[in-house]
């Protein structure tokens, strides 16, 4: 066999392997990104109410917390309030 042919062989077959694994890469890069764009609105949806879910328990826990700062404050302040009224 020519040792011209014998590399033009060779060659060709690393083309064709490499043409291949690039195709099946992406084939299956495609696949990927169609399987993610499918997510079912519901599934999103479910997501965003479960974060709003979170925020507002949140908000709650921090509003509570002011409250009871004020809640706080108006009865020391009532208190000092009694104390200075009684020494005069």
């Amino acid at each position: 066999m020519n040792p011209e042919v014998g590399a033009l062989a060779q060659v060709a077959v690393i083309v064709v392997v490499t043409a291949s694994s690039l195709a099946t890469v992406a084939v299956l890069a495609f696949k990927a990104m169609v399987r993610t764009r499918r997510l079912p609105p519901a599934a999103l949806n479910e997501d965003r109410l479960e974060h709003l879910q979170q925020s507002v328990d949140a908000i709650a826990i921090e509003v509570e917390r002011i409250a009871e700062g004020q809640r706080f404050t108006t009865k020391l302040l009532a208190e000092r309030g009694e104390g200075s009224g009684v020494d005069r």
